[in-house]
């Protein structure tokens, strides 16, 4: 049985990720409906998103939450409790969420019960936005305009800056060297937006060559005296 089938809709948020298996304390299997016997799990017909803390999607940090909750004989959460949460924060906007939930009750022995069980919350956030994040600005936009390509310039634009990417941590001591290329827009204003990894020798390289060429820093670039955007392809060296 596949385990999102407990739920009529589907835990499944942008940004912030519930899990979709609710954790029953009690005994019994984690089934859907009546086995037979007269006992069930408990149904959600109504879920409600956690809101991502803004002043933690500011700053990048991702994290969860562990809530535990009694579902009552009406179906309504009481008792919402957190067990763990890796920011306070995490854990009130889990509780706050929580509380809207309603469910049909479990039943045992053929009759309604109080059931308790805990629901882990994971809120992350996609890689748009831990590079917005750490850009400090939005890195992914609507290009207006005409996008030229930089080979078909007189000349290719050259950053005013050298930038060397982080070693990614997981790979320390391994040893591990290669190269990841990187496509992207320098705007009209100068700036790096819509970077895409074109080519990378290892997964690993990707993230921290994208936030290196947000790091870098041109001239507007112009044709015929008018500011232009430009794509360009760059690559960037990884070695400990």
């Amino acid at each position: 049985m596949k385990l999102d089938s407990l739920f009529r809709r589907p835990v499944n948020f942008p940004g912030v990720l519930a899990a979709v298996i609710i954790l029953i304390l009690t005994t019994g299997s984690l089934t859907q409906g009546n086995d037979g016997a007269g006992n069930s799990n408990p149904i959600p017909t109504r879920t409600y998103k956690p809101d991502y803390p803004e002043n933690l999607r500011n700053q990048g940090i991702i994290g969860n939450a562990l809530v535990k909750f009694t579902i009552n004989k009406q179906g309504s959460v009481v008792n919402p409790e957190v067990v763990s949460a890796t920011h306070e924060a995490f854990g009130a906007a889990s509780m706050d969420a929580v509380r809207q939930w309603q469910f049909i009750p479990g039943r045992k022995d053929g009759s309604i019960v109080s059931k308790q069980v805990q629901l882990p919350f994971n809120f992350t956030l996609t890689m748009e936005e831990q590079l917005s994040n750490k850009a400090g600005r939005e890195v992914f936009t609507k290009v207006r305009g005409k996008i030229h390509k930089a080979d078909k310039l007189a000349a290719s634009p050259t950053p005013m800056n050298t930038v060397s990417p982080v070693y990614p941590d997981k790979l320390k001591d391994s040893g591990i060297e290669g190269e990841a290329q990187v496509k992207f827009i320098i705007n009209k204003e100068g700036l790096v937006i819509n970077p895409k990894i074109v080519s990378t020798d290892h997964e690993e390289f990707g993230p921290s060559a994208l936030m290196a060429s947000l790091n870098l820093k041109f001239n507007p670039v112009e044709l015929k005296g008018e500011p232009i955007n430009v794509e360009m392809k760059r690559s960037f060296t990884f070695s400990e």
